[in-house]
């Protein structure tokens, strides 16, 4: 569902920004209330509602509103040492931030287009290629979660030891 697109862009967004301010317990903190707010809407929408799989999908689209909400209170409200400012050259700010994109969003999109594939793949040959699919994708989110989080880590200390540039 679209409902949850924007808040989960905007959380992971003004989630860097608290990992880059020393709070990363933080993100771990929203990120445990949104699954909590996400298993009791899908009890509650799919079971004494009945809205089965529409159920479930709303749940977690709603519960991405959960992180977005706690990170921008934090940031407008809380400890945060980083404060939203307007940018004075828009035009060469969105070209930066575009190209330093650009690779996540090129992975998304494969990874939609793989999922459109799969689908149809097993929707052709059954329900067996349909589990062989989906254990495969969940080898893939163990390795992914790893790897995210190393490259999460690593990136703000590359920034600080070989971005830096001093003279």
């Amino acid at each position: 569902l679209m409902v949850g697109v924007i808040p989960m862009m905007l959380s992971s967004t003004f989630m860097y920004f608290i990992r880059i301010t020393g709070h990363p317990q933080l993100g771990l903190i929203t990120t445990l209330i949104m699954a909590v707010v996400d298993v009791a809407g899908d009890y509650i929408l799919a079971g004494p509602l009945k809205m089965g799989t529409y159920g479930l999908a709303l749940a977690t689209s709603a519960s991405y509103w959960v992180p977005f909400v706690i990170s921008v209170l934090y940031v407008i409200f809380g400890k945060c040492s980083l404060r939203l400012a307007k940018p004075t050259d828009v035009w060469r700010s969105m070209a930066s931030v575009v190209n330093l994109g650009m690779p996540s969003a090129l992975t998304s999109l494969c990874n939609v287009v793989k999922g459109i594939v799969f689908n149809l793949i097993a929707a052709a040959l059954g329900v067996r290629v349909l589990s062989t699919i989906m254990v495969q994708g969940s080898v893939c989110n163990i390795v992914g979660c790893v790897t995210l989080g190393v490259g999460s880590a690593v990136m703000p200390l590359a920034g600080i030891f070989f971005g830096e540039q001093d003279e």
